[in-house]
């Protein structure tokens, strides 16, 4: 399901964020920085970026959306696993983002990680958080969901 996107995959990319005020360019499918999208019988069901800052020991997330037709479906979570486990092997220590809060993200994984990381409930917030502490806020969510 969860997968590194190729090249030609970037219409379609483009297509599912800019349905969610976003947009992506080839610069985001590089291999320097950690993309990855989530397909469920045949269909773009979801996409994560993440960018690597210059010392590869931070990361940021920019891009994190799951279609509104998958959602709540454990999509988000596995796309944020994923992107965590890839961190790690990359030596990331600390993970920054802004996370939107809307009525198209309010129930969405991105929530899941504001909650792990203890941020307030303003519409954007700025997060910030230990990838050791992340993985484990987000397997206790998983254990107390199933």
């Amino acid at each position: 399901m969860v997968y590194r996107p190729k090249q030609h995959e970037l219409p379609e990319i483009q297509t599912l964020l800019s349905n969610y005020g976003m947009h992506a360019s080839a610069e985001h499918l590089n291999r320097r920085d950690i993309a990855l999208a989530a397909r469920i019988e045949g269909e773009l069901a979801g996409f994560l970026w993440v960018g690597l800052m210059a010392s590869n020991r931070a990361a940021y997330i920019d891009k994190f959306v799951v279609a509104d037709r998958w959602r709540k479906q454990g999509v988000g979570n596995a796309l944020a696993l994923a992107a965590l486990a890839e961190c790690k092997k990359r030596g990331v220590k600390e993970v920054h983002g802004f996370i939107r809060q809307d009525a198209s993200h309010a129930a969405s994984s991105m929530n899941a990680l504001k909650l792990a990381l203890g941020a307030d409930p303003h519409p954007y917030t700025y997060v910030r958080g230990q990838i050791d502490f992340i993985e484990a806020e987000l397997a206790s969510l998983n254990r107390s969901i199933a």
